[in-house]
């Protein structure tokens, strides 16, 4: 969150989830497992995959607890590196 930013509730509406479907395959491609879009109308302000930090404030606001899911999926993630023996990249692994 940037200084002086913000966090609103609004409603998930089908040209949010449109633009997302948009970008979903690049960020597939390019092995981003989990990131962060500002949207306004049928804009993508910004693009965060390095801190998609809002989880905790959606949690939050939402009343729905994503931490599990996310820290089930890095668990599942590290279980296949594993049984690979190092072999698959972060990249390869984003989108398992």
């Amino acid at each position: 969150m940037h200084a002086k930013g913000t966090v609103v509730k609004v409603e998930m509406t089908d040209e949010i989830l449109a633009v997302a479907e948009l970008v979903r395959p690049k960020l597939i491609h390019d092995g981003l497992f989990m990131v962060g879009l500002d949207v306004v109308g049928d804009k993508i302000l910004e693009i965060n995959v390095f801190t998609p930090g809002g989880l905790w404030s959606i949690c939050d606001m939402y009343g729905t607890d994503f931490a599990e899911t996310v820290i089930k999926s890095l668990e599942k993630k590290l279980k296949m590196r594993e049984g690979s023996q190092g072999t698959l990249s972060n990249r390869e692994l984003a989108v398992l």
